[in-house]
């Protein structure tokens, strides 16, 4: 059920390889393109394009940043009668009315996970793009603290990090892999797909991300 989905692709020029058109020829994005399809039509109906826009088209950490506000801004706006939803591309995500005044409402992603979220998106598109996943199943073990530091240098690096991932898996490069922390082994019992599993780092930055890194975040608001 990707209607609204497919109505709105169909009337744009889609350039920059978006995730969302890989979600949609994958078997397994069904039930969460589902669920989208439902936050799309409503923003049809509300003529909101520029916000259809960059969610779909803008880029990787548009489409994860304004997911998540779409479940998010739903969901309040299910529970209260209080709240209007802002379908503009800039300012604050919704609005909490409350007596005279209004209070905005914004939505959040923290930066530290947007790194891990990007290799597992890309990483399979890359492989499966040059046909090396069609008779294989891959087990990818790599360090979380790795790619949050790569991920932190800029986004371009994380691209540039997992382009090279890809090339070394690709040409059976592992001293390379070794580098780049990563490790693979191969696994025929469910061709065409990655399990993932990640190295325990002595110190971990995760703790950091979900605390002293969001209350960043939220100061800044």
């Amino acid at each position: 059920m990707t209607e609204n989905i497919q109505r709105f692709l169909a009337s744009r020029r889609i350039e920059n390889d978006p995730i969302i058109v890989h979600w949609m020829r994958s078997s397994g994005m069904q039930e969460a393109l589902t669920i989208i399809d439902k936050r799309v039509e409503y923003l049809l109906n509300h003529k909101a394009m520029k916000k259809l826009n960059q969610w779909f088209l803008a880029d990787d950490s548009n489409f994860n940043d304004i997911t998540a506000e779409r479940y998010v801004i739903n969901y309040l706006m299910k529970q209260n009668t209080n709240i209007s939803d802002n379908l503009y591309k800039s300012g604050t995500d919704a609005y909490l009315k409350h007596a005279s005044s209004c209070v905005g409402v914004e939505v959040t992603t923290l930066n530290g996970f947007f790194g891990e979220w990007i290799l597992y998106e890309r990483l399979p598109h890359i492989l499966k793009d040059h046909g090396f996943l069609s008779d294989k199943n891959l087990e990818i073990n790599y360090s979380q603290q790795r790619i949050l530091k790569e991920a932190r240098k800029s986004k371009r690096k994380i691209y540039e990090y997992i382009q090279q991932c890809a090339m070394f898996i690709m040409s059976k490069n592992y001293d390379s892999l070794r580098t780049l922390e990563i490790s693979v082994a191969q696994d025929n019992r469910c061709i065409g797909h990655i399990s993932w599993d990640y190295k325990i780092d002595k110190s971990s930055q995760w703790r950091k991300c979900i605390t002293y890194d969001l209350k960043s975040k939220v100061l800044i608001r």
